[in-house]
């Protein structure tokens, strides 16, 4: 008796440097997973950068991110574009072996930058090469155009202007074999689609000890935000006087010196409207009870922002020239699309009127919506012929996606942002915890940030979200609620 040959294999590479690549990864991995075709192929995600023994480089550029050391990841990206060449042949040599582990390799998704000439020479010429951009614009220190035999999938007019200048072809010419697909923005994890009412959202911060009925500050650096500024930006915006008062939301990542000199300034004042957290997955329903963002000029959540209808002021310290060249292109997209405010310090940042708020809030509402995650999950789709051809725009902005693109999402139970209601500040010793700080425990779970993501949806596809079974939330023992995200398993061997 013969057996069925093997699904259609997926491998979706990223890095670790910063963080971007990574969540980019997995919220396609996510989308891939919830998609109606999940059982007709495999998926798998692969840290690339480990693979190609730079894991290590990413620690010492995240490190840098940590200290804001701008010059300094400058002069390290300069260095490794000098020794790449050298590099070279032996990177070809382990992707080449790689690649053959796996016979039913159909498709390879690639979120990372400059490996993608090793991958596009080494991949079986029957493999499908799709680089997807997490950045919003190709730069000489992030170069993501390297080789005709990529499949470029593009965010922003800008990185699609920059293919087509590289003689890349528009995806919709038949004839075209260097090609690029423009989606209708950047790849945003389908949790932040969800909306909370205005109900929810008063609870949620009730819950977290914050005055529901002033506007709240979200404060989000990335995993390793700078311990100064941080501090700063939480001491000005809870300075600033009636009717200007704010919330605080404060998110430390994995900066521990932070996490510590805040609680400790929050000790002696009890009272304070602020939330102050470690690493979490709780990013997308902080963002939807916040009413502005303020941090870096990242490209990821900047457009997670945009996509939860957050205005954001971004910071670039004393000169924008401190800002990193592939940040560059998000400072002028934020300020082109009038979605934001760029400013150069955290004393400008706290000037930030209610009234300015309230402008972006209402421009963002009236741009048109980011899929960009689903049209992703179509375009593999496509290439493994399991759906017909997606709809994508090319220079142009799309309508919506397909009535299919977004079924059965939030069917599943990771795509519900936990709710962080009754948050205590018990430390846990859960081995997956990336550093010992506290994290959420939770006695009883918020039932209307159950209901609420099940039901409405101001975003013209998060409408369509809706689940097929009420949602089961994932409990460690003791009652620790789990923090990490259910995931695909990596393949990092």
């Amino acid at each position: 008796m013969c057996r069925p040959p093997p699904e259609p294999l997926v491998l979706l590479l990223y890095g670790s440097g910063g963080g971007g690549h990574k969540a980019s990864a997995r919220a396609v991995a996510d989308a891939l997973q919830a998609s109606p075709h999940s059982s007709a192929h495999t998926h798998q995600l692969v840290d690339a950068a480990a693979r190609a023994g730079a894991a290590s480089g990413d620690w010492f550029y995240n490190l840098l991110l940590s200290y804001n050391a701008v010059s300094a990841i400058e002069l390290f990206h300069n260095a490794v574009q000098f020794f790449y060449p050298l590099a070279e042949p032996t990177l070809r040599a382990n992707f080449r072996a790689f690649w053959q582990r796996f016979p039913n390799l159909r498709c390879v998704v690639s979120f990372v930058p400059m490996l993608n000439g090793v991958f596009a020479h080494t991949l079986p010429p029957n493999v499908h090469l799709f680089t997807v951009l997490t950045d919003f614009s190709h730069t000489r220190t992030h170069p993501w155009i390297q080789h005709p035999r990529q499949h470029l999938v593009t965010g922003t007019h800008l990185a699609f202007t920059q293919a087509i200048e590289h003689g890349y072809q528009p995806s919709h010419i038949p004839s075209a074999s260097n090609r690029v697909s423009n989606t209708s923005g950047m790849v945003v994890a389908p949790r932040f689609y969800t909306k909370l009412s205005d109900e929810d959202r008063k609870r949620e911060r009730i819950a977290l000890r914050l005055h529901w009925h002033r506007p709240t500050v979200l404060i989000l650096f990335g995993g390793a935000p700078p311990t100064d500024t941080v501090f700063d930006l939480v001491r000005r915006f809870l300075s600033r006087p009636a009717p200007q008062s704010v919330n605080v939301i404060a998110i430390c990542g994995n900066n521990r010196n932070l996490f510590d000199r805040l609680n400790r300034w929050k000790k002696q004042r009890p009272s304070a409207p602020l939330h102050i957290t470690a690493y979490t997955n709780h990013i997308p329903l902080f963002m939807q009870i916040s009413d502005l963002l303020v941090g870096k000029p990242g490209p990821g959540v900047v457009s997670e922002a945009f996509v939860s209808a957050l205005p954001t002021v971004l910071i670039t310290g004393r000169s924008e020239c401190q800002v990193m060249s592939q940040e560059q292109a998000v400072l002028r997209w934020v300020r082109s699309n009038c979605s934001g405010i760029v400013v150069h310090s955290s004393q400008e940042a706290a000037t930030v009127s209610l009234s300015q708020i309230e402008r972006m809030k209402n421009t963002i509402d009236a741009m048109p919506p980011n899929n960009a995650v689903f049209e992703v999950r179509d375009l593999i789709l496509h290439n493994l012929a399991l759906i017909a051809s997606p709809n994508l725009r090319c220079d142009q902005q799309v309508d919506c996606l397909p009535d299919h693109s977004a079924e059965s999402l939030l069917a599943h139970d990771h795509f519900q942002p936990e709710s962080p209601s009754s948050l205590s500040s018990e430390p846990t010793t859960e081995p997956d915890s990336p550093i010992q700080l506290p994290v959420t425990r939770a006695d009883s779970l918020s039932p209307t940030t159950i209901t609420a993501l099940s039901s409405r949806g101001a975003h013209p596809v998060a409408s369509r979200l809706l689940p097929a079974k009420r949602a089961s939330f994932p409990f460690a023992k003791k009652d620790v609620f789990v923090l990490q995200q259910p995931r695909v398993p990596d393949h990092d061997t």
